[in-house]
């Protein structure tokens, strides 16, 4: 059997269609386990390897990339129409309390040639002012 998915990580509940895929093929993943694809997948997609309920993680590359907005059965096209990303929380104050003061000082704001963020971005796009 041709190999047309590849599932990146043995904990992955999805693998990576390596070619387009009709509905109706049957293909084999990494654990050498065989799904219907149901539907067809585009080549670079995502393919459910096993039932995913609502909620579920969707697991690539061995970590959670997002989770199931409905349940999607074995063999499915995995994308946003039924899957999102999960929310991400960071707590690093240092970068909101750099941030804010950028905004208050933003017209004052110099690097340490004395540049402020108006010449950085002429010199950027290729033309310099002193």
């Amino acid at each position: 059997m041709l190999m047309k998915t590849i599932q990146i990580a043995p904990a992955d509940n999805v693998a990576v269609a390596l070619c387009p895929i009709n509905a109706g093929e049957t293909v084999q993943s990494g654990d050498l386990s065989q799904v219907v694809v149901t539907e067809a997948i585009p080549q670079g997609h995502k393919i459910a390897l096993k039932n995913i309920a609502k909620e579920e993680n969707i697991i690539k590359y061995g970590f959670a990339i997002g989770h199931a907005t409905t349940d999607i059965p074995a063999g499915s096209w995995v994308h946003t129409h039924n899957m999102a990303t999960n929310p991400v929380k960071l707590n690093i104050p240092i970068i909101r309390n750099l941030s804010s003061r950028h905004q208050k000082n933003r017209s004052v704001l110099t690097d340490s040639a004395g540049k402020t963020d108006a010449q950085r971005s002429g010199m950027r796009s290729g033309s310099f002012r002193q």
